[in-house]
């Protein structure tokens, strides 16, 4: 009877945690079989998203690895790695991209520079420098990746297929569009080759393709795309998927540019209702939906809805985020601007001054966003029509312009803006010299 009730318990992490319990007993903490037992362990954890325990797993492992191999050995390597992945999942980034480069240094030492685990390294530091913003490295790392796979795999493999893709996604986030589109267009077509068109990543494909054709403003492309990775993601993982939802909101962003704001809108609540379904109401996700739909509602003038949907949005990220966060901002500057087409023009500039508040704690004095809080208050404040109004508009404008200065120098097209509001404020003012 004990033995059966033993037997049941052969969960992942139960029966792992046992091997670990007699090989501790059998060879002590020093041994290879203990090392691999924690190293078992903490992958298990990982899957678990127990991400604390799961490093000190592999801490341990790496632990009785250096003392029995010594820096240079493969599972010394895979220690290293299994840690950088682990603070990678707790958003260490700066440490994981430690552990993860100690990783490749050992795997070069050991393989060379062309093996498939010198490219995981690689790639997987690619992945961090993205996640710190350190596009340039980001993408530097890829392109070893890359030059590695294709040596190892040649075109037709799914690793080379996820270098081009994370190329693709570095490309896009410093701007060089026509290189993204590029590198996503061959993810794609590896991927068509080796899975088909119903594949989830062919869907990533066209999904990223779609992202990069919006940004290039050919929309008409943007749109076809991005109804192609919905058709897939309909057919593969059905309409209750965030995958889905994801594709509904690509659709809605493209059909909002193209000004198809009755379309965006259609599209916004699709996503919204899967996101509902999914994740209930306090979700970052379905707080974005329930915003996008406000900024589609303003621009068909529906005032009343549109302040409706952004204020659930706010409601929803002040329970999840609290006061000071980017979002939180965005919903009172959003909530301030809706406010003034209502011309309630008190409450939309508390609004606007509370996103004000929040964004010079989060971002300090020069920023984009800050200058941009301080133009919407002056808006406010102009739209009031008095002297008095005038006066502060003109102050809350030149505050927007000797940031934009700062940031971006004379010439840029937010600069302009900002000498045109002020232009506008001094001739009612009558100051016309």
């Amino acid at each position: 009877g004990k033995r059966q009730t033993q037997l049941k318990n052969d969960s992942a992490l139960a029966s792992k945690q046992k091997a670990l319990e007699i090989r501790l007993n059998l060879y002590g903490e020093n041994h290879s079989n203990t090392a691999l037992s924690y190293h078992e362990i903490g992958i298990t954890q990982n899957k678990l998203e127990d991400y604390k325990s799961a490093l000190v797993s592999n801490q341990h492992a790496l632990q009785i690895r250096l003392k029995l191999y010594g820096e240079y050995h493969p599972d010394t390597a895979q220690s290293y790695h299994e840690i950088g992945c682990t603070q990678s999942n707790l958003k260490d980034y700066k440490s994981a991209l430690k552990s993860y480069q100690h990783a490749l240094q050992v795997r070069i030492k050991l393989n060379g520079k062309y093996h498939s685990d010198s490219g995981h390294s690689y790639h997987q530091i690619g992945f961090i420098h993205h996640n710190l913003k350190d596009y340039k490295s980001a993408l530097e790392s890829y392109q070893h990746a890359l030059e590695i796979r294709l040596k190892l795999f040649g075109e037709y493999h799914s690793c080379t297929s996820l270098t081009y893709h994370n190329i693709g996604v570095a490309q896009l986030e410093m701007t060089d569009y026509n290189s993204a589109l590029e590198s996503h267009q061959k993810a794609l077509q590896i991927r068509l080759k080796l899975f088909g068109e119903d594949h989830h990543e062919t869907a990533r494909s066209y999904r990223e393709i779609g992202v990069t054709h919006r940004k290039m403003k050919s929309y008409k492309s943007a749109l076809e795309s991005n109804q192609h990775a919905l058709e897939i993601r309909l057919k593969l993982f059905g309409k209750d998927h965030r995958a889905t939802a994801q594709s509904y909101d690509g659709i809605g962003v493209t059909q909002y540019d193209m000004k198809n704001y009755k379309s965006a809108l259609q599209s916004r609540q699709h996503a919204l209702q899967i996101r509902l379904k999914l994740f209930g109401e306090d979700d970052p996700e379905t707080a974005r939906s329930y915003h996008n739909i406000g900024v589609t509602q303003y621009q068909m003038t529906d005032y009343n809805s549109a302040l409706e949907s952004l204020q659930k949005a706010l409601q929803i990220r002040l329970k999840l985020f609290g006061e000071d966060h980017r979002d939180t901002a965005r919903s009172y500057l959003e909530i301030g601007t809706t406010h003034r087409k209502m011309k309630s023009y008190k409450s939309a500039l508390q609004s606007h001054q509370h996103a004000l508040q929040i964004r010079l704690k989060l971002f300090g004095e020069d920023d984009p966003d800050t200058a941009q809080t301080y133009r919407h208050i002056g808006l406010t404040q102009h739209s009031k029509q008095s002297m008095q109004d005038y006066k502060s508009a003109l102050e809350s404008y030149r505050k927007a312009l000797q940031i934009r200065i700062r940031l971006y120098g004379e010439y840029h097209p937010d600069t302009a803006q900002s000498y045109q509001d002020i232009g506008i404020i001094q001739d009612l003012l009558k100051n016309y010299k």
